[in-house]
C-alpha cells in the first residue's frame, strides 16, 4: 500500500511538470511605479526629496539608464511638522556622483528650506505629501520623527587652564566611542546608531576626503558595556587604519593634512581634519538598511521589500531622518604613518 501511494504521488508530480509550459512572459504590464528617496537632516539649511518612477524595457537596461533620467518634474511637494508647513522648490540639472555606476550624469530633486529661522527640531514628526496638478488622484505620504542628536562623551576634548586639547586617538590599535542616547532628554527615540571616522586631506595640494564606515547598524553596545542612557561601541584593533589608507593608493603623490593646532585657547579653533561621528537613525530608515543589507540572508533568498511612502499609486523607497554628532580628535604618529601622512616610521613596532 505505501510503495503503491509513493508511487502514485511521483507519477503526479512527473505528470505536472512535464505537462506545464515552458514559456512565459518576462516583461508584466507597465504599471506606474513611483520612488520616492527623502532623509531629513535638522543640522542643514536644506533638504531633497527625490521622486522618480521605476522603469521597464525590452532593451538594454543600463544603455537606457545612462542616457534617462526618470525624475518625475512639476509635483506639489510639503512638508508639515511643528506647526509649520514647507514647500519644496523644484531643482533641475542637478549633478550626480557616477563613480559607483552608469547612471546619468543629473538628476532633478525638490528642495526645501529649512533656515535657521524655521529649521527642523529633533524629536518632531514630520508628513511629507506628494500631489500633481496633471494627475489630480496621486496622493503619495510619508512620515518621520527626527531622533535625538546623540552627544560622543568619549573621546572627549580635553580643558585645562582655559586650554583645550584635542583627545589623541590611537586607530592602530581598539578604541572605544562612548555616546548619550537622548542628552536633551526629549520625548523620541532612534531605530538604530552607526559610527564613522572622517579625514580630509590633501593629495598634491588637492582637498580630498575618506572615510570609515559606516558601521553596522547597533542599538545595542558593541564590545564593551554601556550605562544607563549610554551606548558604547568598540572599533576593533586597526579597522580605521586599514579603511582610511585605502584613499592614500598614489605612491607617486604627496600627501598631507591639517593636524595643527591639537592645542588651543578656549576661544579658538582646533583641527578638525579627523572626526568620530555618531549617526542616529530614525526607526523607518534603520528598517530600510537592515532590509537592504547586502549581509542578508534568508533561506529562499528573497530579500524583503521594505517601504514607508504609502498612497494611490505602488510604492518604493524610503522617508527618514537623522541626527548626528562630530567630535575632532588626533591621530597618533604611529596611525599618520600607517595611512600614509607620514613618510618615516615613528618606531620600530609601529605596524598592524
Amino acid at each position: 500500500m505505501k510503495i503503491c501511494f509513493h508511487l502514485g504521488i511521483l507519477i503526479g508530480i512527473c505528470w505536472i511538470l512535464c505537462s506545464c509550459d515552458e514559456t512565459f512572459e518576462v516583461y508584466a504590464p507597465p504599471q506606474d511605479i513611483w520612488v520616492v528617496y527623502g532623509v531629513l537632516d535638522a543640522a542643514r539649511d536644506t533638504q531633497v526629496i527625490r521622486v522618480s518612477k521605476a522603469f521597464q524595457i525590452n532593451d538594454d537596461a543600463i544603455e537606457f539608464a545612462a542616457t534617462h533620467d526618470p525624475s518625475v518634474r512639476g509635483l506639489t511637494v510639503s512638508l508639515f511638522g511643528n506647526g509649520i508647513t514647507y514647500q519644496a522648490i523644484p531643482k533641475d540639472q542637478v549633478i550626480k556622483d557616477t563613480s559607483s555606476g552608469s547612471f546619468g550624469p543629473s538628476t532633478h530633486i525638490y528642495q526645501i528650506p529649512t533656515p535657521a529661522e524655521l529649521a527642523l527640531k529633533e524629536g518632531e514628526q514630520y508628513q511629507l505629501t506628494i500631489r500633481s496638478e496633471q494627475e489630480p488622484d496621486l496622493l503619495l505620504q510619508a512620515r518621520t520623527s527626527i531622533p535625538p542628536r546623540p552627544k560622543i562623551i568619549s573621546p572627549f576634548i580635553r580643558r585645562s587652564l582655559g586650554e583645550k586639547c584635542l583627545p589623541t586617538v590611537p586607530f592602530e590599535d581598539s578604541a572605544i566611542v562612548r555616546f548619550q542616547t537622548n542628552p536633551n532628554r526629549i520625548d523620541a527615540q532612534a531605530g538604530a546608531y552607526e559610527i564613522r571616522v572622517l579625514l580630509a586631506y590633501k593629495e598634491d595640494d588637492i582637498s580630498r576626503s575618506h572615510h570609515y564606515g559606516p558601521t553596522r547598524l547597533f542599538s545595542r553596545s558593541r564590545g564593551c558595556t554601556g550605562i544607563d542612557g549610554t551606548l558604547c561601541y568598540e572599533l576593533k584593533n586597526g579597522v580605521v587604519i586599514r579603511s582610511l589608507r585605502t584613499g592614500f593608493k598614489n605612491h607617486l603623490a604627496s600627501y598631507s593634512y591639517l593636524s595643527e593646532p591639537r592645542c588651543n585657547s578656549q576661544f579658538d579653533p582646533l583641527s578638525h581634519a579627523v572626526e568620530v561621528q555618531v549617526t542616529a537613525i530614525d526607526s523607518f530608515l534603520s528598517t530600510y538598511i537592515r532590509a537592504n543589507d547586502p549581509f542578508f540572508l534568508e533561506l529562499n533568498n528573497v530579500r524583503p521589500e521594505y517601504t514607508n511612502v504609502e498612497g494611490s499609486e505602488r510604492t518604493l523607497g524610503v522617508f527618514g531622518s537623522i541626527s548626528y554628532h562630530n567630535i575632532p580628535v588626533g591621530l597618533s604618529p604611529c596611525a599618520e604613518y600607517l595611512i600614509g601622512l607620514r613618510e618615516e616610521q615613528p618606531f620600530a613596532n609601529c605596524e598592524l
